[in-house]
């Protein structure tokens, strides 16, 4: 009883229970996030696939030829200057040969009218004559240059025209030999200096070197000649001719060093083969005896020695001269032809 009692008090049978539910106890784990849906990786070569293979050649060969154009473009340039550069140096090597044939024949003039003024008893047929053939010359150089010739240069041979009054004055016998030699040696100056070979910008080294000793050695040959003619203008006045004797024999061997030191071997071999040779030997004689205190014996026969000596030993130099002149000149053409093939060949190759 007493227990019943009890349940009724606490709220037994009689009283209707209420039903609490059980929460599940979280899981401590994290919960599984759903697997997302594996992307399609597009299929290797799929874009490549679209093409034949000849397609695929073409264009394996395109993109090597890209890069060999990129590559050799460098190249290139580098070979179309080296032919410009070149070009430059034989159009120099033309140019100074050109004027180099009238220096001789300006220096021969010089000789012959130093000659004549020596020679109370000797025709002036011979400088008429040489005075129309520098003439000619000069008018061929001109035309040989055309165009291409510098102001400068054109401004020296337009001071060709200065030899007028000295001409005129020699013909007459009006004019001392010193006075010829070194009016003459002024205007051959002026055309050697309007070829401004030093230094010549020509980007080409061989031919940078070559032109410099080009230039020593037109300088060397026009002291050569002023010391050929100082030893007959000696003749007929001593003191004068002796100091235009002493400054060309003291000035000639320098540039011929200098050419030497800067030519190729065969072209050094040239010109010294001809200055040591029998007619070099031959106007070292007469000199030696001219500035002896006694001087020339005869110095009638002494000028004929002296001219025929200097004029043949001045062929020999220009013949020397046009040669090493010319191998220059040849030398940088066919550089610039090898640089222009070299050139077509790359470009060639590319386009193929």
């Amino acid at each position: 009883m007493r227990r019943r009692n009890k349940r009724r008090d606490a709220g037994g049978d009689d009283m209707p229970t209420m039903t609490i539910p059980r929460v599940p106890a979280e899981d401590p784990r994290p919960a599984k996030q759903e697997e997302r849906a594996p992307r399609r990786r597009p299929r290797r070569g799929r874009l490549l696939g679209r093409f034949s293979i000849r397609s695929k050649l073409n264009i394996l060969l395109v993109l090597a030829l890209a890069v060999v154009l990129l590559v050799a473009t460098p190249f290139v340039a580098i070979q179309i200057d080296n032919a410009r550069a070149a070009g430059r140096t034989a159009d120099a090597a033309r140019g100074a040969r050109a004027v180099g044939a009238l220096a001789w024949e300006l220096q021969r003039e010089r000789l012959v009218t130093t000659a004549y003024l020596a020679s109370p008893a000797v025709g002036s047929d011979e400088v008429a004559r040489q005075q129309r053939q520098v003439d000619i010359t000069a008018e061929d150089v001109r035309a040989a240059l055309g165009r291409e010739a510098s102001d400068e240069l054109l401004a020296a041979l337009v001071r060709l025209g200065s030899l007028q009054d000295a001409r005129q004055s020699a013909l007459l016998r009006a004019i001392s030999p010193d006075s010829v030699a070194r009016t003459y040696h002024a205007v051959i100056e002026a055309l050697i200096d309007a070829l401004r070979l030093v230094p010549q910008e020509t980007g080409d080294a061989e031919g940078t070197r070559e032109l410099a000793a080009l230039d020593a050695l037109l300088r060397a040959n026009e002291f050569s000649a002023l010391r050929g003619v100082a030893l007959i203008g000696a003749t007929v006045n001593r003191e004068t001719g002796l100091v235009v004797l002493t400054d060309a024999a003291a000035r000639a061997p320098l540039f011929i060093e200098q050419f030497v030191e800067q030519a190729d071997p065969e072209h050094a071999a040239i010109v010294v083969r001809v200055e040591q040779g029998e007619a070099g030997r031959r106007i070292d004689a007469l000199a030696t005896e001219l500035t002896s205190p006694e001087g020339p014996l005869q110095p009638a026969a002494f000028v004929g020695l002296a001219f025929e000596g200097v004029d043949s030993l001045a062929g020999q130099r220009r013949s020397a001269e046009d040669q090493v002149t010319g191998q220059i000149a040849d030398a940088g053409a066919s550089r610039a032809a090898a640089a222009q093939e070299l050139t077509a060949l790359i470009g060639f190759g590319g386009a193929a």
